[in-house]
């Protein structure tokens, strides 16, 4: 793919989102709106605040800041400043979901259309993977999904869904837009290259999975189950750690220097304990 081909794909997504329009009047409390206020609109489709709090989830957010550093949960809920940051921690997941919508639309455009019984299918079979795996009822399962900031098994539900539509419409825009690229290996050895040298600025922060085990011997076994399976279902076989087991080990956006336990992973080359 030439230059001026990449330019005008870039030239193309700024039109779009130039029409992306972005609620300002949240009201009174922008922590606890109406699920169907409307937080933004994009290409004149509504995007509800149901959706928004489903994936902020800041029950669960709040919960792991709290166990991990007290005092930062106290200035969060308890001052106007942590209030203004949980606000633009909600702004930053809100953009995320717009440029989902916006990448849908791109590839509709594209004649890329993503079948909604696909969708809902994917969801029955990971749920039903899930209840086999853990031998739990459909009941227990329901109030685990409780402790995890959802408020029933529906909103999961739409949270599966929306995750799911928009890895689907990533990986075939994507397959549309470079599937037939060639890249040399000198290419590849290149971009690695350049990926290994002083050019590149520092990793201040990382999108952090885990898999927690109470015994090191056992890493091992779970590498070559990861290998087999996948890393969320060798999370939900392996992993001690109940608030994250079942979400595929998903931690969110860590900071480099917040939590020392996870400074491993902003190391350029990490050593494998």
């Amino acid at each position: 793919m030439n230059s001026k081909r990449i330019i005008y794909m870039i030239l193309s997504i700024t039109v779009i989102l130039a029409s992306t329009y972005l609620s300002d009047d949240y009201g009174v409390d922008k922590l606890n709106l109406p699920k169907d206020f409307v937080v933004a609109k994009v290409n004149s489709v509504p995007v509800f605040s149901e959706i928004l709090d489903i994936e902020s989830n800041l029950t669960i957010t709040l919960l792991r800041i709290k166990q991990n550093d007290s005092m930062f949960y106290e200035v969060l809920t308890k001052t106007q400043e942590g209030y203004d940051f949980l606000i633009k921690y909600k702004d930053i997941i809100l953009d995320k979901i717009i440029d989902s919508l916006i990448l849908e639309k791109i590839a509709e455009n594209k004649g890329i259309n993503i079948d909604k019984d696909e969708i809902e299918l994917f969801v029955v079979n990971y749920l039903d993977n899930v209840l086999a795996t853990t031998n739990l009822t459909k009941e227990d399962f329901e109030k685990y999904i409780l402790t995890q900031g959802y408020e029933n098994i529906e909103s999961y539900e739409k949270h599966l869904i929306f995750q799911r539509r928009t890895a689907l419409v990533n990986l075939r825009l994507m397959d549309a837009i470079i599937g037939n690229i060639n890249v040399s290996e000198k290419e590849i050895d290149d971009a690695i290259s350049k990926m290994d040298s002083d050019e590149v600025d520092e990793i201040t922060s990382v999108n952090l999975s885990h898999i927690l085990l109470e015994n090191q011997n056992d890493a091992a076994k779970v590498l070559q189950r990861i290998n087999e399976v996948g890393f969320d279902q060798a999370a939900i076989e392996f992993s001690t750690d109940d608030l994250t087991k079942y979400n595929g080990g998903e931690l969110g956006w860590i900071e480099k220097g917040i939590f020392p336990q996870f400074e491993l992973v902003f190391q350029k080359n990490p050593e494998i304990l």
